[in-house]
């Protein structure tokens, strides 16, 4: 058992709380009260410390110990029995949740961990009494880290009511500017300021949505295309950072927090509250038309979801567009929309929007020619071809693996020489990772050995091969006499069982990716080598 050996965990909840320090040219974050703490309290006690872990800006209230990385760390080593002690500088650094500061401690005392506290001495978990007092510790970080949200809250509440810079993200049309004060803590205290590089921009985007009804696509393409002002910041310009904005009220002077405003302060007005509260009204009224048409939607088709844009890659999203008509009416026409090319995001040379009528029309046709071709030819011609496929596919299989068996016997020569070498200079304790690493490895090569060794043996029994791609072709039959018999609905969710992508291009060129069971069973031509079958023709 190994004795007196100590892995330290530090943590703070802020990135302001953190000093950064100089190690090998770099600057590192660290957290030297505590360690310096954890440090001395070893040394006093001749304990050797063999690990430090430090969580920068890592809430323990909002997040989960067990998900935390170095946690995770410190739970795995110890049930290696790396260590068997387990330091912090005080018991709310493990975690501030009362519901799994217990858990934590249950863990480290079944792997005979021993968690001990700077300020608190050691913290048992193994009587009734022991079990009591962790629960005690842990309701007692929980309320303390909802007392400080709660004083938190009520000084940004105060700041929010004063027209004080609470912190954040600068909302953009304004910048920082130092007040020439300090604060408590001694740090220089700034507020906000209308910067007119940015404002104008802000009164260009309230104006054409006030006078010329501009839509926010039309605006997003505008912007985007619009050369950044001097000294402005960069934005990427989309539909919802538009919708942010107009709604934003620090741009009439009023600053919020949680459902609280703060009086309108006139240095920080852009825009005139009339003009703000037009535009308000503006969107709102086509929301509730957006939302009048939403009950006459019909739901995307079930293969909607491997609908892709033929010129980015990217998911078409089903979507539709309302055209109002006379007496109040609406015409709802259904699309599939790539997003990229709209909002901008990677350079796409295809079509913002496509009809799903067009789309749908043609993927009905494509899989009945697909299908005619399945009951169509005769079963030999298909068996002879899943069988060259077969092979094409084992021979491919083989080879990788062969060069994934080469590439681990060079790293298995590496660390065995690495073990070697710890031996040498320091003993069988300092090589038992390189050796559970060296055993894990030795472990994966068996089993790539055992697959290469079964892709051999399939390879030689063509025989059975030609009895699976039977009862294969069997199925894929039965599939294409249930879409024969399939009403347009039921079509629509067959029709991922034939295609595994369906990438449309301009002009309506729609290309099918044939799903991998179903394409062993057919020659693919030259011009269609990259698995689509067959090409669209246009419509």
């Amino acid at each position: 058992m190994l004795t007196n050996r100590v892995y330290c965990l530090y943590r703070v909840s802020l990135e302001k709380q953190v000093d950064h320090v100089s190690q090998d040219g770099k600057m590192i974050a660290d957290i030297p009260m505590q360690k310096t703490a954890c440090r001395q309290y070893c040394a006093e006690r001749g304990w050797t410390v063999a690990g430090e872990f430090q969580e920068a800006g890592v809430s323990g209230y909002k997040n989960s110990a067990f998900k935390r990385v170095a946690v995770k760390e410190i739970i795995a080593a110890a049930h290696q029995h790396l260590f068997n002690i387990l330091l912090v500088y005080t018991i709310d650094r493990l975690s501030r949740r009362d519901s799994e500061l217990p858990m934590l401690l249950e863990e480290m005392t079944a792997c005979g961990i021993a968690v001990w506290s700077v300020e608190d001495g050691e913290i048992r978990y193994k009587t009734s009494t022991d079990r009591l007092m962790a629960y005690l510790y842990g309701w007692k970080a929980n309320g303390e880290s909802e007392r400080i949200s709660q004083r938190i809250s009520t000084i940004q509440r105060q700041m929010v009511a004063r027209g004080e810079y609470r912190g954040g993200t600068v909302p953009y049309g304004y910048c920082l500017i130092e007040t020439g004060k300090q604060n408590k803590q001694g740090k220089k205290q700034r507020v906000l300021s209308v910067y007119e590089p940015e404002a104008a921009v802000i009164r260009m985007i309230f104006k054409r949505i006030a006078t010329e009804g501009c839509s926010m696509y039309q605006l997003t393409k505008e912007l985007a295309s619009m050369p950044v002002p001097e000294g402005a910041r960069e934005m990427a310009w989309r539909s919802a950072t538009l919708h942010v904005i107009i709604r934003n009220q620090i741009y009439i002077g009023r600053q919020r927090f949680n459902n609280e405003l703060s009086l309108p302060y006139t240095q920080l007005q852009i825009i005139d509250p009339l003009v703000f509260q037009q535009v308000q009204q503006l969107t709102q009224r086509k929301r509730e038309n957006n939302k009048s048409s939403k009950l006459q939607k019909t739901p995307p088709p079930e293969y909607h979801d491997i609908v892709f844009c033929g010129h980015c890659g990217s998911h078409l999203v089903y979507n539709h567009a309302v055209q109002p008509r006379q007496h109040g009416q609406h015409t709802i026409r259904y699309l599939y929309r790539c997003y990229n090319k709209e909002r901008f995001v990677t350079p796409c040379d295809g079509a913002c929007t496509y009809s799903a009528r067009i789309v749908d029309q043609n993927a009905h046709e494509h899989t009945d020619t697909l299908v005619s071709l399945f009951l169509s030819i005769s079963r030999e011609t298909f068996i002879n071809n899943a069988l060259e496929f077969s092979r094409v596919q084992l021979l491919s299989t083989r080879d990788t693996i062969k060069q994934k068996i080469t590439a681990l016997d060079a790293q298995l020569a590496d660390v065995q020489q690495g073990i070697a070498e710890g031996l040498r200079l320091f003993g069988v304790s300092a090589t038992s990772s390189l050796q559970l690493l060296f055993e894990d490895m030795r472990a994966q090569r068996c089993g790539l050995e055992h697959q290469l060794k079964k892709s051999t043996e399939i390879m030689q029994t063509a025989s059975s091969i030609a009895r699976q791609k039977q009862n294969e072709l069997n199925e894929v039959v039965l599939l294409c006499k249930a879409w024969k018999s399939a009403s347009h609905d039921e079509r629509n969710a067959l029709i991922p069982r034939f295609f595994s992508r369906i990438h449309v291009h301009k002009e309506y060129r729609i290309l099918y990716e044939i799903r991998p069971e179903l394409q062993q069973f057919i020659v693919i031509d030259d011009e269609n080598s990259l698995g689509y079958l067959p090409k669209s023709t246009g419509s």
